[in-house]
């Protein structure tokens, strides 16, 4: 089930537009979260759920992994993750914001793929009133700025919003636990995710990381399954596809310089794995983004 569709099944008073906006493949909502109705309910995010629990409790799973969240707190969940809300409290007050993976490759992030893996280990950041005031502050922001229909900047302004909202929260997620303890799988996949962010240009193959870690392909794959809920290939080619969107993005920068960039030669091989992650080629995708830009600079 989509997003905007699942919003719109349970928000029926939120207008639509403010679930989806074509500005810059934006996916905007923060709206409150009647989570009784939503109890049971299991489905395939299309986009990055930020969700603000400011009071009472939640236990929801993603896959196989449950979590349990109470008041104050942040909840992440990443897109493409399936998620199911098992049981709500009473008295839950819950704020919704939606964000499209499209807008995310705009932003240019650093660490992404560490945030990624940190944030799918352990999707839940408990707040204290004053974390919780900075949260409520970039709310307050992004929503008065799209009040602000006209403003010639408008999505540059949203964009260093949410850069810096990512630094602020990322902190929390990187910190390391009061145990200090690490599982040996956990060490592995950590492992693994800082040598993709040095190599993943050079090296989109796993034997690559396996021969770096000194062990074999199938243990890697095995270990970071176990810990984040997908395979390590799944991780080499997202981050791949992660910095060509944001390449992308740069109308000035040439196709086949940015599949040169990651290692393929030919636009034609580039087009090919870039088709088979996303649904669409590079040249589409470039054109969407362009045309969402100039609907944003034109509305």
């Amino acid at each position: 089930m989509k997003t905007t569709s699942l919003l719109s099944r349970f928000l029926p008073i939120v207008p639509p537009e403010t679930l989806t906006s074509n500005k810059a493949g934006t996916e905007w909502s923060w709206n409150p979260v009647p989570m009784k109705k939503l109890e049971g309910n299991s489905f395939l995010l299309d986009s990055t759920w930020i969700i603000v629990l400011r009071a009472g409790q939640v236990r929801f799973s993603i896959g196989l992994k449950e979590y349990d969240a109470s008041a104050p707190s942040l909840i992440v969940l990443l897109s493409s993750s399936c998620i199911c809300l098992i049981e709500s409290g009473d008295k839950v007050d819950a704020g919704l914001l939606s964000l499209s993976d499209d807008f995310f490759s705009t932003l240019n992030l650093p660490n992404t793929i560490g945030t990624f893996f940190a944030v799918n280990a352990s999707p839940v950041i408990e707040l204290t009133p004053a974390t919780l005031g900075p949260v409520e502050n970039y709310r307050a922001m992004v929503h008065a700025m799209f009040s602000e229909k006209d403003h010639p900047r408008q999505m540059d302004v949203v964009r260093h919003l949410t850069t810096a909202f990512y630094l602020a929260i990322g902190y929390y997620f990187h910190k390391p636990s009061s145990s200090g303890q690490d599982s040996r799988k956990g060490h592995v996949t950590k492992e693994f995710m800082n040598l993709i962010e040095d190599h993943f240009k050079e090296h989109g193959d796993l034997a690559f990381y396996s021969g770096k870690l000194c062990m074999t392909s199938k243990y890697l794959s095995a270990c970071v399954k176990d810990v984040t809920g997908r395979p390590a290939l799944f991780w080499i080619k997202r981050q791949m596809i992660l910095y060509a969107k944001s390449r992308l993005s740069d109308p000035t920068a040439l196709i086949g310089d940015i599949g040169g960039e990651l290692g393929f030669g030919a636009v034609s091989e580039f087009s090919r794995f870039f088709r088979k992650e996303e649904g669409k080629g590079p040249r589409e995708y470039r054109k969407e983004v362009q045309d969402r830009l100039f609907f944003s600079q034109e509305g």
